[in-house]
């Protein structure tokens, strides 16, 4: 639009002079350097899994609700920071299981075959593994039959009766090839069975107070909860003697 003089109005003046301080400030932009482009990727992982964590992962449920899912991560534990038993549960829900990468690992992880029974996630893979199960209708399928076969074949009644065993008898072996030469001597052993103690057949061990511990004691002991820092003893303040104005001697 053009002004009564023949020029540029002013509200198109400014247009142009925020243009070229716009071109300025880019051409003295500096280009992006490796730090900047893993800082830009990190706040985008972030945003991910927010993303999976608000939207796609409910809130703490009981179990007997877990079949009502779709998927169930399994996360590190809490009591003791590194493991939790919970995973042997999950895998007959008929729901897709997600097992967090982490360290721990018990008895039946050596048979566990990702993409079979469960898929393997973290930090960095979460969103894109929920993404892919979203669009593949056949690993939905499979990961379902797996986890459930998995359950039946090593985690069922029988199975781990079986595992029981098996530990027990090697154990049996290893005691009955002890010779009686290398045998610790019967006074050494000690028992908390009350029985036997009170047929003075053993000793008494030293960490039978185990034995009598029930409920949310014996839970804490075993780290099912969290353990309870101990009260902290208030000192009591030794009171001066403070002379009273006006009292009689």
């Amino acid at each position: 639009k053009l002004s009564s003089s023949g020029g540029f109005s002013g509200g198109q003046k400014q247009q142009q002079q925020q243009q070229r301080k716009d071109r300025k400030a880019l051409s003295l932009e500096p280009a992006p350097t490796d730090s900047d482009e893993a800082r830009r990727r990190k706040v985008a992982l972030k945003e991910d899994v927010r993303l999976v964590l608000e939207s796609k992962v409910a809130e703490h449920v009981p179990q007997s609700d877990f079949s009502r899912f779709r998927y169930l991560v399994h996360m590190p534990g809490s009591a003791t920071g590194s493991y939790s038993r919970n995973l042997q549960y999950l895998w007959a829900h008929g729901s897709i299981i997600l097992l967090w990468n982490q360290g721990a690992a018990e008895h039946y992880y050596q048979y566990l075959v990702p993409g079979t029974h469960y898929l393997p996630v973290d930090a960095a893979t979460l969103g894109a593994a929920m993404d892919h199960l979203e669009r593949n209708d056949t690993l939905q399928r499979r990961l379902r039959a797996g986890a459930r076969h998995f359950a039946l074949t090593y985690l069922s009644g029988a199975s781990l009766i079986q595992r029981w065993k098996a530990v027990l008898d090697v154990l049996d072996r290893r005691q009955h090839d002890i010779d009686d030469a290398s045998r610790p001597p019967q006074d050494d052993a000690c028992t908390c069975d009350p029985d036997l103690l009170a047929a003075n057949t053993f000793a008494r061990c030293a960490k039978c107070v185990i034995t009598n511990l029930t409920g949310s004691k014996l839970n804490r002991f075993l780290g099912i909860v969290p353990k309870l820092p101990p009260p902290r003893r208030r000192r009591r303040r030794r009171r001066k003697n403070v002379p009273i104005i006006g009292a009689r001697k």
